[in-house]
């Protein structure tokens, strides 16, 4: 599986997993937020931290359908993030 980061405007990047289209939002140079995690667990995505030294500082889930959070445990279990998504979601 591909894996690549897309700058969008300023901090704010996307890349595609699976079928589902994430969003990276660049806290500092080492903190991101995410906007969902993926259709697929994606070990590319998971390199990408470890490699670059970025933390997770949280993540964000719009919805919680399966093609949105793939990879949202793995990265709170290795991370220790927080993950947010509204009441009505929960």
């Amino acid at each position: 599986m591909s894996f690549e980061w897309k700058k969008i405007s300023g901090s704010t990047y996307m890349a595609k997993i699976g079928i589902c289209t994430i969003g990276m939002y660049m806290l500092s140079k080492k903190e991101a937020v995410l906007i969902d995690t993926g259709s697929k667990p994606s070990e590319p995505l998971l390199k990408y931290f470890e490699d670059n030294n970025i933390h997770p500082a949280a993540v964000i889930q719009t919805h919680l359908h399966i093609d949105h959070f793939a990879n949202t445990d793995t990265l709170q279990a290795l991370f220790g993030c927080p993950v947010y998504a509204s009441e009505g979601e929960i």
